[in-house]
């Protein structure tokens, strides 16, 4: 390799890492908009609470120590996945404090964690709303046993 050869390789990065983003950004946005329309007004059922009990803030960390259980205590910014599947960055204070990320604030490096994320909790909602299905099929089943006993 010789000293010419460095300046074509970078603009071939800087173009890559250009189109990766703006792919990555529309893929991203095309993704928050199903999650919301499928989830029809609920939330993202088994994310944990980054809080704490006294002010609950019920969201998935990305890029965090596995498992990330807790905003970082500092007050340091990191993306997280919201219960409604929107991509934000998220800040411990008192409270929870938290934005969307901004297309001009995206970061391509988020991308991938956020796809690792959300599939994790599609699953876990899957599998939070089958279990709470059941239950209210049981609790149905048990009401409409006692009616009819209780009828004479």
């Amino acid at each position: 390799m010789n000293v010419h050869d460095i300046r074509p390789r970078l603009d071939r990065l800087r173009s890559t890492r250009q189109r990766a983003r703006e792919e990555a950004l529309l893929s991203l946005r095309t993704l928050e908009g199903a999650v919301k329309r499928a989830l029809a007004g609920e939330s993202l059922r088994g994310l944990p609470n980054l809080m704490n009990e006294a002010a609950p803030f019920y969201a998935l960390r990305l890029n965090g120590p596995s498992p990330a259980t807790v905003l970082p205590p500092d007050g340091r910014w990191v993306p997280v996945l919201l219960r409604n599947g929107t991509l934000a960055y998220a800040q411990r204070g008192r409270e929870a404090r938290w934005v969307a990320v901004a297309d001009e604030d995206f970061q391509i490096e988020d991308f991938t964690a956020y796809v690792k994320a959300l599939s994790s909790a599609l699953d876990v909602n899957a599998q939070r709303t089958e279990k709470t299905a059941k239950n209210y099929e049981a609790v149905a089943l048990l009401a409409t046993r006692i009616r009819e006993a209780v009828r004479f």
